[in-house]
């Protein structure tokens, strides 16, 4: 009986930790744009109220970010796609080679 109990402890420690690691690795902002195999892509995470911890991604350190805008832009191409909620946004289309791709991000303060 002890060892079993002993088994179970053990068990509910080792899922606490592990669902710590996966909380603490997940960020407040993130922002790239770029290409995967063959898509061009610009894509954008955000946390709506916090302040910006850093001056990465174009934040301003320590304001409140309320929403984030991307845009993807090729040739006669050009989508917008923005986001005020907690959530990734994406914007992808297959890459044309004869065209300069542009992907950017727009930080909105309170």
């Amino acid at each position: 009986m002890k060892k079993a109990a002993k088994k179970i402890g053990i068990f509910v420690l080792l899922c606490v930790f592990l669902m710590g690691i996966g909380c603490s690795a997940r960020t407040l902002f993130f922002a790239e744009s770029g290409r995967s195999g063959a898509y061009v892509f610009v894509r954008a995470y955000m946390t709506p109220g916090y302040p910006a911890p850093n001056n990465d991604y174009g934040l301003v350190k320590g304001w409140r970010v309320k929403k984030v805008t991307i845009n993807l832009r090729e040739g006669s191409y050009n989508k917008t796609k923005s986001t005020s909620d907690t959530k990734e946004i994406k914007l992808q289309k297959v890459n044309n080679p004869s065209e300069t791709a542009y992907g950017t991000w727009k930080w909105t303060y309170y």
